[in-house]
């Protein structure tokens, strides 16, 4: 036992022990906590600006999407004001997609995945998904801000 310790390799075994021990089909614990810090919000009907940055319909073009009780009621393009049709909001997200997409990326195991979460109420602002490294234009940017509760 002197001798691994004297190596200074027991920090290396203690990292291992670590990664042998966790849950691979767990979300990373931000994740979690910014979820739960979200949900702790009660928010079931808000608005917010959503941009998605991809090769993409609607690409890089910022809309306003308010959300009653959970679904998405109403997308409309914050430039020119032009609502999109009920049928395409199959395209736009929740915060709680949002969260379900970033565990969804992780549990994949994309081949990047940044995010960064609000200080305030654990939504995500800004997520960046690339899923292949071998695959072109399958990379997704999305930002959010300005969110704000419906009464």
């Amino acid at each position: 036992m002197k001798i691994i310790l004297k190596s200074g390799i027991w920090p290396l075994l203690v990292l291992m022990l670590f990664q042998c021990s966790s849950n691979p089909t767990s979300p990373p614990k931000d994740i979690l906590s910014a979820r739960q810090k979200w949900n702790n919000q009660g928010l079931e009907s808000y608005t917010f600006n959503y941009n998605n940055s991809c090769f993409c319909l609607w690409a890089s073009v910022t809309f306003k999407i308010d959300v009653i009780e959970n679904k998405i009621v109403s997308v409309t393009e914050t430039a020119g004001k032009e609502t999109v049709d009920s049928a395409e909001y199959q395209y736009f997200f929740t915060i709680d997609q949002l969260f379900d997409l970033l565990e969804d990326a992780d549990k994949q195991n994309a081949a990047q995945l940044d995010y960064s979460f609000n200080k305030d109420f654990g939504y995500p602002e800004h997520i960046y998904v690339d899923y292949s490294e071998q695959i072109a234009d399958d990379e997704s940017s999305y930002t959010i801000d300005s969110l704000r509760a419906l009464n």
